[in-house]
């Protein structure tokens, strides 16, 4: 099983850091269902890049930081998932983001099915994430009549001055050296999904460092396109003798 993450040193991953104006009820929401002792189920909907697994993360801190167990487990990872069925003891919220990863293989609905009813039995909250906002995703009628009672959350796609505003905290968070411009450069011309923005501004940055440029409006256009890791393996290659 994986254990209690400790998220509480982990940058952005709490509620004080989810600052998305067009998300802050379903916040408030979220909040409202961790401290509620009368709600137990809870899932977030919304699509990628939308903010649920960061919520799913800020929601583990805050029962951490008022310590109780709290489990944050993908389906991404259904292995993990059984081990913690095999469990005799289980947390006090369960939390597993990409739940729509169980559509259409009964094994993974199986899991899900059998998590929700156990959940039940230790008194534990659960909290999912989907990407889907269908009202029954799944192919188990059971496991659709369980996930139909759950509170739902609907997350809006963010505005593109929220989305440069969460870009800026993240660079400043992660001491990422680049210019606005450059910033600006990659939310027109890459995409506005943040979470594949984000990873590309990684990539970027971590080819920039490592041979020693700065992050430029011309390198970000050069690079946007690019798959980084296949470009420093050429390179690898052109420079062996």
């Amino acid at each position: 099983m994986q254990q209690t993450l400790d998220l509480t040193h982990t940058p952005g991953k709490s509620f004080d850091h989810f600052i998305c104006e067009s998300n802050l009820a379903a916040k408030h929401k979220l909040q409202f269902f961790l401290n509620s002792p009368d709600l137990n189920t809870c899932v977030i909907r919304g699509q990628q890049g939308h903010g649920k697994t960061h919520l799913l993360a800020a929601s583990c801190t805050m029962l951490s930081e008022r310590g109780e167990q709290a489990c944050f487990l993908s389906m991404k990872h259904p292995h993990l998932i059984d081990s913690l069925i095999q469990q005799s003891h289980f947390a006090s919220l369960i939390c597993i983001d990409d739940a729509q990863l169980a559509q259409q293989s009964p094994e993974h609905e199986l899991l899900l099915f059998r998590l929700f009813n156990l959940s039940e039995q230790y008194g534990s909250k659960l909290l999912w994430s989907i990407n889907h906002f269908q009202a029954q995703p799944f192919e188990r009628k059971d496991l659709n009549s369980r996930f139909s009672s759950m509170l739902a959350l609907d997350l809006c796609p963010y505005a593109l001055s929220e989305m440069q505003l969460i870009l800026k905290h993240y660079i400043i968070q992660s001491q990422i050296v680049i210019s606005d411009e450059a910033c600006a450069l990659l939310l027109k011309e890459y995409t506005r999904n943040l979470s594949a923005l984000i990873s590309k501004l990684k990539e970027i940055d971590a080819y920039a460092s490592s041979h020693k440029k700065k992050i430029t409006q011309k390198i970000c256009r050069d690079l946007i396109g690019s798959d980084l890791h296949q470009l420093d393996a050429s390179n690898e290659n052109i420079e062996k003798p």
